[in-house]
């Protein structure tokens, strides 16, 4: 079956893109085709309607939601679309799960964490019911450093993005899903060019004029973070002469270290931003590493 993705952001982007050096080559599809082989849509239903919308809370510049699984909750989740589908220990174990295939994996932190997988009957967000869906169990201990007291249960992204045209209101602080059959955009916005590798939605792009390919990533903190391979390639500590640093963010595996630096254009496509914060990641191991 074929699906099409197509997200809508209104407002301002909290985290636009994180660029990176790759050997991946963009195929030039537009946002608002792209298709690719997925499961029967006889794996998740909308109430039988065609679309449907929630409203999300924006906490340290996260989209979170809640949703239920196997029939309890409401669980706190990042929506997040550089991401897949995951739950943290404490959930798996109140919904009596089995977790298989533990192993240790990384993150966005310089350490390691402990990943198992399990499979969930049911998950339903608003109207939206997935069946059989597969997660990643990892704790979330450290969220309580950028959350505080707001609890986080889980991350879900691809799951929904694969099936599901997605529209983001930051402005209204509302999601709304459609069916791919059932979209039809009418707007001014401007369609830009994107692929996929694995679960990642990337675009070209640049950033002052440097060429690179940018994850588009609603699960980070801020407007730009780029990593070391292409901070380093680019010499763009000595070109911005960054000197402010520190923690500028945490995530699974620890403290995200960077400078900062002023950036005057970002282009994705034919859009175009001026005047943002970058970070350059300083982390030596890691997601921002590689």
């Amino acid at each position: 079956m074929l699906w099409t993705l197509c997200a809508l952001i209104q407002g301002l982007i909290p985290c636009a893109a994180c660029a990176r050096n790759s050997n991946f080559a963009l195929s030039g599809q537009t946002a608002t085709l792209v298709r690719e082989s997925i499961a029967s849509s006889s794996d998740f239903t909308v109430a039988g309607k065609s679309s449907t919308s929630l409203p999300f809370d924006l906490i340290d510049n996260r989209i979170i939601i809640n949703i239920s699984l196997n029939g309890k909750g409401p669980f706190r989740f990042i929506f997040d679309s550089g991401g897949v589908a995951v739950i943290s220990p404490e959930v798996a174990r109140d919904l009596g799960l089995k977790i298989v295939g533990t192993s240790t994996d990384g993150g966005v932190g310089e350490k390691t964490v402990e990943r198992g997988a399990t499979a969930i009957s049911e998950v339903k967000v608003g109207d939206i019911r997935l069946a059989d869906e597969e997660f990643g169990v990892i704790s979330f201990a450290d969220t309580k450093y950028v959350f505080g007291a707001n609890r986080i249960d889980g991350i879900i992204g691809y799951p929904l993005f694969k099936r599901f045209v997605v529209k983001i209101d930051y402005e209204r602080q509302r999601l709304t899903f459609t069916e791919p059959s059932a979209f039809a955009y009418h707007g001014g916005g401007t369609i830009v060019a994107l692929d996929f590798d694995a679960h990642l939605p990337l675009v070209n792009g640049s950033i002052d004029g440097i060429p690179g390919i940018f994850v588009i990533d609603t699960g980070t903190r801020s407007a730009l973070l780029l990593y070391g391979p292409f901070k380093e390639k680019n010499n763009l500590r000595a070109k911005y002469k960054a000197s402010l640093e520190g923690v500028t963010g945490w995530g699974i595996g620890g403290p995200v270290r960077s400078q900062l630096a002023r950036i005057d254009s970002l282009k994705l496509g034919a859009v175009e931003v001026h005047n943002l914060v970058a970070r350059l990641s300083l982390q030596r191991s890691g997601a921002l590493a590689n």
